[in-house]
């Protein structure tokens, strides 16, 4: 992120986005078997890495429209967000570390929109 920033008129979409998906699925190739799995299972494995590359290109695009700072943070929405996820959709139970670590990223996360919203309106 730190070089989208620095160069905002280099094109960076494909390098961070599909072109760094294709490096994780021939390292994943290399790595295991992949006639391994059932059909549903391939489904969904490529389904993840889909949605994956989309994320990846969409926060490629959107990096350049906000503060340096706010990019970080919401970078490190995500470390709160995988186990809270997991907890919802596959019945994952987190330690209560996770959830004192979670609180923690949000708490900041929130306390800094906050205060970025109080100084946009001054």
């Amino acid at each position: 992120m730190v070089i989208m920033r620095r160069w905002p008129d280099r094109p960076m979409t494909l390098a961070v986005g599909p072109v760094s998906s294709l490096q994780l699925v021939a390292v994943g190739w290399a790595m295991t078997n992949p006639w391994n799995v059932s059909l549903e299972e391939f489904v969904l494995l490529a389904g993840f890495g889909l949605a994956h590359a989309a994320a990846l290109i969409m926060l490629a695009e959107d990096v350049r429209r906000i503060k340096a700072s706010e990019a970080g943070l919401l970078g490190a929405l995500e470390m709160p967000l995988v186990p809270l996820l997991g907890w919802l959709f596959l019945s994952e139970i987190p330690g209560a570390p996770t959830f004192v670590g979670g609180a923690i990223v949000m708490v900041t996360l929130g306390w800094c929109l906050a205060s970025s919203q109080r100084g946009a309106s001054s």
